[in-house]
């Protein structure tokens, strides 16, 4: 039981890890206009982005569900397999973005799922009918 603990407890930390890339990778892009326009300050442009991902996280679950389950069956993706997805796409995603590359974090996510998914159950498994 300890090492479904640990597991758990790394995927939620390299989780937390590729929402620090992504916000690393696309946070300007949300709130570049409104600042360099002076509309907002920087801080305003910062606390209206980040009330309102937040809502829209808390509001909308169907991305959540495309990524969890429309992509491959949940059933067939192990821990493992997520950790590793996760580990993909916040290493690439945080490459890219320090040596200034224009990149998608949300493709980057779904590369790694569908890697870590052909590589542990094969082909097979991912739903290409979406």
């Amino acid at each position: 039981m300890p090492d479904v603990l640990l597991l758990t407890a790394l995927v939620v930390a390299v989780a937390l890890f590729f929402d620090f890339t992504n916000g690393w990778n696309d946070s300007a892009n949300a709130i570049a206009t409104v600042v360099s326009t002076r509309v907002l300050s920087p801080f305003q442009a910062v606390m209206f982005a980040a009330i309102l991902n937040f809502l829209g996280a808390y509001l909308s679950t169907r991305v959540a569900k495309t990524i969890g389950g429309d992509i491959t069956d949940p059933a067939t993706i192990t821990q493992t397999a997520v950790l590793t997805a996760m580990i993909t796409a916040a290493g690439w995603t945080a490459l890219m973005t320090r040596l200034g590359l224009p990149i998608s974090a949300s493709h980057s996510l779904i590369g790694g799922i569908i890697g870590a998914t052909v590589s542990a159950k094969g082909f097979a498994a991912l739903k290409l009918d979406g």
